[in-house]
């Protein structure tokens, strides 16, 4: 990870945004200091930072080096019970559709905390549309198990406000997330945006269907309702 291009560096292209999402997740636990990607160190001090669990690119050193700029931030990576990564019913600002926490009783999917100070916490809140698409809610009796052996009873985490993205009544997992026992279908980014064109009988391109969503307000909140509408909710 070390020596990683930071993301004001890379290209900027609405379509590669909106179809990278979530973005590159390391398989393990990190540590951004400045611009750079530092391995876990046992001796952090968490001590004054809030557990926020990660559900979609907020996992992602790119998307938090996009939010924060050079900063200073633990990303503790672990599996956590009964939870999964699925698609939630909007689509965000810049054109993909995002990530929500779903219950389901026995699964087991790759997650990652990230312990915020209380200066970072009001900064993400901004960026996740608070009141909008999500809710900042804590989740109690989980079971979070970090690579390195720490048990994780209690965390937070953004809640989408509009619910679930379902396709014939099943959420849809990120294939990007890895879960064990996952009992429905799981789909990339654009796998998914594709199958939603297609539902949809758009007559033009995904390249096409990304910049209206990106650049129209109102088309967004269009779409963003077809997706809740679809979903049954």
């Amino acid at each position: 990870m070390k020596g990683k291009k930071h993301p004001n560096q890379m290209g900027n292209d609405i379509t590669e945004r909106a179809l990278g999402y979530p973005y590159d997740i390391p398989s393990h636990s990190y540590l951004i200091d400045g611009e750079e990607i530092k391995p876990w160190d046992h001796a952090l001090d968490l001590t004054n930072r809030i557990p926020v669990l990660a559900c979609g690119s907020n996992q992602s050193p790119t998307q938090l080096l996009r939010k924060f700029g050079p900063t200073y931030l633990p990303v503790m990576a672990g599996w956590l019970h009964d939870y999964d990564s699925v698609y939630s019913a909007h689509f965000t600002k810049y054109g993909s559709i995002a990530a929500t926490y779903h219950y389901e009783k026995g699964i087991r999917s790759r997650q990652m905390i990230t312990w915020l100070n209380h200066e970072q916490l009001d900064g993400m809140h901004k960026t996740e549309s608070l009141g909008i698409n999500y809710e900042f809610v804590e989740l109690d009796h989980i079971h979070f198990h970090s690579d390195c052996g720490e048990i994780i009873n209690n965390s937070y985490n953004y809640n989408s406000s509009l619910g679930t993205f379902k396709i014939n009544s099943l959420p849809i997992g990120l294939q990007t997330i890895e879960a064990q026992n996952r009992p429905y279908p799981s789909l990339t980014q654009k796998e998914l945006q594709e199958s939603v064109l297609k539902a949809m009988n758009y007559p033009h391109c995904l390249k096409q269907f990304i910049e209206e969503t990106v650049k129209n307000d109102k088309l967004r909140a269009k779409r963003r309702h077809w997706l809740i509408k679809t979903s049954g909710t």
